[in-house]
């Protein structure tokens, strides 16, 4: 009698007839792969957008080790690629491949070795997520991930623009537009850009953690400032023709509760930044430091009053997944858009009773 073992995909004891692991079972765990896009581009962005060599072969050598490990933890992977990866993977390295060999010819070698390395980042990150495989909760879980990244980046960028006394960066950055952290207003303001459609797509995302729609609806106002401040028309058309593409392949019952809350929190952040004037200065008055310093409250205060609105208005409209079709929801709609600007009507008519005047709060 001849007994027949197969070896498991992923490393793991066999258990005896008893019931009880010989060995302490190891499985990898790639729902922490999962938290590298909050990681690559929260600490890319602080080093200068990943620019420099250095950066982007340090990200490179650490995305390889990722893969070996995932690799070696579960040796079946790989065992069975789409068609899709499998096509994916090969052009990548093929460009890789050829970016490397380009050196051989190019007036400028060292150019083509340093993009060769960036590309090499590109390849193993592919690699590392094919490796864990596809499944509706880990998508929802990259785009978490993503959207953290790019919302800590952006948010983080208002400090110094708003508050330069308070945080005090290298006078390499200079203050003509937005540029920090990246020191490039374009790639900054492309990471905010981002942030917001990937926010808002948190915000309206039925399936999602009701807590995890309040922050994504709370983060959309300061990192719509940071795309303004940043001044980058390249962001603003980027940002424009995701949020369009997102709303029309991207339609959900979500978006009941909260499309109207993004459109509503994000056009007052847009409103107000792009009042702002003075900060662009490369020594700021202290009128236009007043300025920022009463931008960052306002930004702030609109990002606490979403998040309060975000919660109460899922209170109310639990009703998001009863609706089969869009003709049901246009009652719905006009409720929480009337309901919204009764609410922004109050803020001003409060405001006005207590200065006697539409253009703020005073701060002193």
């Amino acid at each position: 009698m001849s007994t027949q073992a197969t070896a498991p995909t992923d490393i793991a004891a066999v258990r005896p007839p008893s019931g009880r692991s010989a060995v302490p079972r190891v499985r990898p765990w790639p729902g922490v792969l999962l938290l590298a896009p909050a990681l690559l581009v929260a600490v890319l962005a602080f080093s200068s957008g990943g620019f420099f060599p250095d950066d982007t072969a340090l990200a490179g050598l650490v995305a390889i080790l990722a893969l070996l490990v995932r690799v070696t933890l579960a040796p079946g992977a790989f065992a069975r690629p789409s068609v899709g990866a499998v096509v994916a993977v090969v052009a990548f390295a093929c460009f890789a491949a050829w970016t490397l060999v380009s050196s051989g010819w190019s007036h400028a070698p060292a150019r083509a070795i340093l993009e060769y390395n960036r590309t090499l980042l590109y390849v193993a990150l592919l690699l590392v997520f094919l490796s864990i495989g596809r499944s509706e909760g880990r998508a929802r879980a990259l785009v978490a991930a993503t959207a953290l990244g790019c919302a800590v980046a952006g948010i983080a960028a208002l400090g110094p623009w708003l508050l330069p006394d308070t945080f005090p960066i290298a006078a390499a950055f200079g203050r003509g537009r937005l540029n920090w952290p990246t020191s490039y207003w374009n790639a900054s303001g492309l990471i905010a850009a981002f942030g917001v459609v990937l926010c808002a797509h948190l915000a309206c995302s039925a399936r999602d953690h009701p807590a995890l729609r309040v922050l994504g609806a709370a983060a959309v106002p300061p990192l719509v400032g940071a795309v303004v401040f940043s001044v980058s028309r390249g962001a603003v058309a980027a940002g424009a023709m995701a949020a369009i593409a997102y709303m029309l392949a991207g339609r959900s019952r979500g978006m009941l509760t909260g499309l109207p809350v993004v459109l509503v929190a994000g056009g007052l952040a847009a409103l107000h930044a792009v009042g702002v004037e003075g900060l662009d200065a490369a020594e700021p008055t202290r009128a236009a430091l007043d300025a920022g310093r009463d931008s960052a409250v306002v930004l702030g205060v609109l990002a606490l009053l979403i998040m309060v609105f975000s919660m109460v208005w899922l209170l109310i409209m639990r009703q998001e997944n009863e609706f089969t079709s869009l003709k049901q929801m246009w009652m719905a709609c006009l409720a929480g858009t009337t309901l919204a600007f009764l609410m922004i009507s109050m803020i001003d008519l409060l405001r006005f009773q207590l200065t006697g005047t539409w253009g703020g709060f005073p701060l002193g």
